[in-house]
């Protein structure tokens, strides 16, 4: 079966688009929570400086 280019392209077209999720927040019985955003960066060759000032102050440096 041959599938066509336009069907293909609407395939990856929709599959890209689950990388864009809504925002998502866990929370779990041991007093920490996770969240899930999606941040779109434009990052320049070489070295790149990201900040993200609203985070918090308590976000575990491991898990990013």
């Amino acid at each position: 079966m041959q599938k066509s280019p336009l069907f293909v392209s609407l395939l990856l077209f929709a599959a890209s688009q689950n990388s864009h999720a809504a925002p998502s927040l866990t929370i779990y019985n041991q007093n920490f929570a996770v969240v899930r955003d999606f941040v779109p960066l434009d990052l320049k060759t070489g070295v790149n400086r990201v900040q993200f000032p609203d985070a918090t102050a308590f976000l575990e440096p491991d898990s990013v």
